[in-house]
């Protein structure tokens, strides 16, 4: 390639120095600006001579991976083609049926393409929130999920010349995840992260089974409160699953003109845990009707004996007498233990509060009631009696009798009481909600190399393919529902029949459409079909074994 060089200014002799001094001074000012000129043109022609030499441009012979353009602000060259580079990408089980597996050499996302040239994998887990998780929500059965690796450009601006499929290339560094979304096209991207690709999908045919709410013990203890101070209460906590310890605090007044509050001020235990309050109703100052009951709960107590310990304020003068009754219970939900809680009171007649409930829940009620010689409580219809216990105070008709009980849930509840001396009372009810155990199944399709069909990455005899098995074929056609073996990007089934003869196949859709199978062999048959779509199948020999199988599905894009 040739250097423009600048032509030197040379010329051909240099006129006669004149005598006089005068001329003289003019003569040597004309020389120096002719040797300035020629050094400044001397000078840039040695600098383009040390500059490195360009080849000319021209086509590449292979233009594959060439999709370049050049930033005309850094002049780096920018990869057009990135968004839809793949190198070694897979798509395999977890660990466990709630994890997939997403593994790359390279892989295109946007104008960015990630990777080293080594497998790098990264896990999307049914469990996990967010990154490497769940876009929003929690796990839900029956639901088709898409996988996407996810990218936050965010880091230093590095230049790649590890991928030789491709050439040198600048770009910014990454962060990456992979991530679950119900969408196909817009998944909810964490914080961070901006960019997204879709490289496959998996069916959540997960199935959740609900516990038993179950009573399993209580303890009672008796306090009088002079004063302020604590009452504790022991229990021996056992090893049933999904426990929940339940605390039912009833207090009273003596009615001797104090002027005190009511109420717990705070519950601590060695079982672990912090007890949280869910429900208080009754009298908060020394007032008529002089009841209150608190009800409490712990999630998860550790097992083996524990003290509860109750701490009441000053009461201003006036005695109070308490009940403290703690519970155990099994099968209750670990997060959101009551669905709803209730209260009500007054200074007499029958005990009762109405709560919203459930079929499955269990209700369950703590009463602060007056005591005196003689009066009786009797539990509600349908409830089961927990406690009946009665505090013996020291001035005569002012004891605190503690009422528990439970009822299996309904869409409305009523706890109630009966009793014979009008006595004052304040009940707090909860309804108690089973924990729900849920069993991930999770299936897997496996990314192809041409970046359009998606195969099962399972055994293709799992019940969930095997759409068709019987030995009564239909001779006019039967519909099979797609939605569960194929995602809403869909649009063709790949399938695997057995050597049956004479299977015919179509979309529901598509009703001049038939795939006619008469080769009395295995093989692959494609239906064009998506998820919300139905395909069909008859068969022109009665009683003859029929299987069909699928194996994937073809994106069409």
């Amino acid at each position: 390639m040739a250097i423009d060089l600048i032509p030197i200014p040379l010329a051909s002799d240099l006129p006669d120095v004149p005598a006089d001094p005068e001329k003289q001074r003019e003569w040597l000012e004309d020389l120096r600006k002719r040797y300035n000129t020629l050094y400044g043109i001397l000078r840039q022609d040695v600098n383009r001579l040390a500059a490195p030499v360009r080849a000319d441009a021209k086509e590449p012979d292979d233009p594959i991976g060439h999709g370049l353009a050049i930033n005309t602000l850094t002049g780096a060259p920018v990869n057009l083609a990135a968004s839809s580079f793949r190198n070694g990408l897979q798509l395999a089980n977890g660990s466990d049926r709630g994890k997939v597996n997403v593994t790359f050499k390279y892989l295109g996302i946007g104008p960015v393409i990630v990777g080293s040239g080594v497998n790098v994998t990264y896990t999307a887990d049914l469990a996990v929130s967010g990154v490497n998780g769940l876009d929003t929500g929690t796990e839900a059965g029956n639901t088709w999920y898409y996988v996407f690796i996810i990218v936050g450009d965010r880091g230093l601006e590095v230049e790649d010349t590890a991928n030789a499929l491709q050439p040198p290339m600048r770009r910014t560094g990454a962060s990456v995840a992979a991530l679950l979304s119900t969408s196909s096209t817009s998944p909810a991207l964490p914080p961070g992260f901006n960019r997204f690709r879709l490289v496959g999908a998996v069916r959540n045919n997960s199935t959740s089974s609900t516990d038993t709410v179950a009573f399993v013990q209580d303890a009672v203890a008796n306090k009088n409160y002079t004063g302020s101070g604590t009452g504790t209460v022991s229990i021996t906590v056992g090893s049933g699953s999904n426990r929940v310890l339940l605390l039912k605090f009833s207090i009273n007044a003596a009615n001797t003109g104090g002027t005190g509050t009511f109420g717990v001020t705070s519950v601590s235990s060695d079982v672990g845990g912090a007890f949280t309050l869910a429900k208080a109703q009754g009298v908060t100052t020394e007032t008529s009707p002089w009841n209150r009951a608190e009800l409490w709960y712990l999630i998860n107590p550790a097992t083996g004996t524990h003290v509860i310990s109750v701490a009441h304020p000053s009461d201003g003068g006036g005695t109070k007498y308490a009940v403290l009754v703690a519970e155990e219970w099994t099968g209750v939900h670990q997060t959101t233990p009551f669905s709803a809680t209730a209260g009500s009171q007054a200074a007499s007649g029958t005990v009762t509060t109405t709560i919203t409930s459930a079929t499955g829940e269990i209700v369950t009620d703590i009463v602060s009631a007056r005591g005196h010689s003689g009066a009786t409580y009797t539990v509600g219809a349908g409830q089961t009696q927990t406690n009946y216990s009665e505090n013996d105070g020291s001035v005569s008709g002012q004891n605190n009798v503690n009422l528990a009980s439970y009822e299996s849930g309904a869409a409305s509840v009523t706890m109630s009481w009966t009793n014979n001396g009008n006595l004052e009372w304040a009940q707090a009810v909860g309804s108690l909600q089973p924990a729900t155990t849920t069993t991930t199944d999770l299936y897997r399709f496996t990314h192809a190399v041409d970046d359009i069909k998606f195969w099962w990455n399972e055994d293709v005899s799992a019940g969930d393919f095997l759409v068709l098995d019987t030995t009564s074929p239909a001779t006019t056609f039967t519909d099979v529902s797609a939605a569960k073996v194929a995602p809403s990007t869909s649009r063709e089934l790949m399938l695997l029949k057995n050597d049956s003869p004479g299977v015919h196949l179509k979309n529901k859709d598509h009703g001049n459409v038939v795939y006619d199978v008469e080769l009395g062999a295995a093989g692959y048959l494609h239906v064009g079909c998506n998820a919300s779509q139905v395909f069909q199948y008859a068969a022109g020999i009665e009683n003859d074994d029929v299987q069909i199988s699928v194996l994937g599905y073809v994106n069409i894009v």
